[in-house]
């Protein structure tokens, strides 16, 4: 017997001893947009008072949960500085202290709980971890190095990271790449939400549809990576902007994925070098240019070359990049490529920052 023969066997079983009872039933953590179609035959509307409750990280699914007036959508918001830094005292201190942070442990545990960056289970998880290490500045300080490594390989964090992990994988084939994009950024970093549409574009990331623009489409792929709870975005009122980026944890997961799959690869980060003339495809340079840019003309995969915070440009053909973008509050001095025209041939070249050619 098949799948389709028991189910409707199972769902008339169930609504059958629901049918004169009063019941609370939690269905946690959905992720099929289809699951409340095929659960709701299963549950009676009896008039007894019963309540139903869904929770889902996927704002398109709750929607599509929602039938009538009196259901309730509640979007559960981060916790605030406030709320988190209480949570997290009370879970890392919970033995002693009174559960109050000591002073010469209170700078770096607000710089852990700012890296939770308001998540209930993060901030939680991390507090009962840290409540079993000795409660002195040189362990608090090691935890804080480590975070990413930590979430990889401590058994007490792998709730989260499967999380995180569920996230991802849950993504459409067509989304993830646009995804582990957010890996040629900088942690905690900002960009307006048109600038990343665009760049998208530039690299191939957006499918055409009809009667629809590719910028269109990606508005589309950005709103739902947002509807996933996967980017934060807002409105820089100064700018009259919208920016987005991804949660400090969800970019170090990010950044364990391109490194596996290939995707991109930052120099001057920590103290990395190229690895790979062939596997690379995107590269991103913090800080220096030193003995990079030489050799990024003799890695042919490289296409996409993204530079932050660098005062000086070496010189670079550039004709075989796709996209290019800088990011420096300083002046910069570029020296033209050989053929004037070069520069023209990018799909997506910007730079912020006052620049001499």
């Amino acid at each position: 017997m098949d799948e389709m023969d028991i189910l409707p066997k199972l769902i008339g079983t169930l609504r059958q001893f629901l049918e004169t009872k009063r019941y609370v039933i939690v269905f946690d953590d959905i992720w099929d947009m289809n699951f409340w179609n095929v659960m709701k035959l299963a549950l009676p509307s009896n008039d007894k008072g019963s309540r139903i409750i869904i929770t889902t990280r996927n704002d398109n699914i709750a929607a599509s949960c929602k039938e009538h007036s009196s259901d309730f959508v509640l979007k559960i918001e981060p916790l605030s500085q406030e709320m988190a830094w209480e949570l997290f005292c009370k879970k890392a201190f919970r033995f002693q202290f009174e559960k109050c942070c000591p002073q010469e442990l209170e700078e770096l545990s607000l710089k852990i709980v700012k890296k939770c960056q308001g998540l209930p289970l993060v901030v939680a998880t991390i507090g009962a971890l840290l409540s079993t290490k000795e409660k002195v500045v040189y362990e608090w300080q090691k935890l804080h190095d480590s975070l990413e490594s930590e979430f990889e390989t401590n058994p007490h964090l792998s709730s989260v990271q499967e999380i995180l992990s569920l996230s991802y994988d849950d993504l459409p084939y067509h989304l993830k790449s646009c995804f582990l994009y957010f890996g040629m950024f900088p942690e905690d970093y900002a960009i307006e939400n048109l600038t990343l549409c665009r760049l998208w574009i530039a690299e191939g990331f957006v499918q055409k549809q009809r009667d629809r623009t590719l910028e269109q489409v990606a508005e589309e792929y950005l709103n739902e990576l947002i509807n996933r709870n996967l980017i934060q975005t807002w409105v820089d009122f100064y700018a009259s902007t919208k920016l987005c980026r991804v949660h400090d944890l969800m970019h170090e997961k990010i950044l364990a994925r391109v490194n596996q799959f290939g995707f991109c690869q930052s120099v001057g980060r920590h103290e990395n070098d190229l690895r790979s003339r062939e596997k690379y495809r995107r590269l991103s340079i913090y800080n220096t240019t030193k003995n990079v840019l030489k050799n990024v003309e003799n890695f042919q995969g490289v296409r996409s070359v993204f530079l932050f915070n660098i005062d000086k440009l070496e010189d670079i053909n550039l004709e075989s990049m796709r996209v290019t973008n800088l990011v420096t509050q300083n002046y910069c001095n570029v020296c033209k490529d050989k053929d004037d025209d070069a520069y023209v041939s990018l799909e997506f070249y910007r730079w912020r920052a006052t620049v001499v050619i």
